[in-house]
């Protein structure tokens, strides 16, 4: 599976700035990490949370509220990255701000109203971040 454009580079911000990273994922953990293995990615990421643990799935926000509690972390410090839905779904339900990086899913208006940032890809946001271009959210 190729990765997406951009994963390096969003990664690379998170370890510069010491902002930990997770992969909550409604996969299965062994999908998750044997694809993170083959990107050569797996110790980019602090805490894997898969959906096999969690009782209500995406677009309920258990998965993510979980990640950050793993952290210890209010969910209005953290940020998730999401082309689908119902992870943008479950983002808004958990208040948390959401990067929708559009894909090949079709996401309704109301939904894509729900997001903080939209970026073209994730090359694009350290560039917003460090700008202060995310600031205010939208699209």
């Amino acid at each position: 599976m190729p990765l997406k454009k951009g994963v390096h580079e969003i990664l690379d911000y998170a370890a510069k700035n010491r902002i930990s990273c997770a992969v909550a994922s409604s996969s299965p953990i062994m999908q998750i990490e044997k694809l993170l293995g083959q990107a050569g990615i797996s110790d980019r990421f602090a805490y894997l949370q898969s959906g096999e643990d969690i009782v209500r799935g995406k677009p309920e926000p258990d998965i993510f509220l979980t990640a950050c509690a793993h952290f210890d972390i209010d969910p209005a410090d953290a940020l998730v990255f999401e082309d689908s839905a119902n992870g943008l779904k479950a983002a808004a339900a958990g208040r948390i701000r959401s990067v929708w990086i559009p894909d090949i899913a079709v996401i309704p208006e109301n939904v894509a109203d729900t997001v903080w940032l939209q970026a073209s890809s994730l090359a694009e946001v350290p560039r917003l971040l460090s700008n202060g271009s995310a600031e205010g959210g939208g699209r």
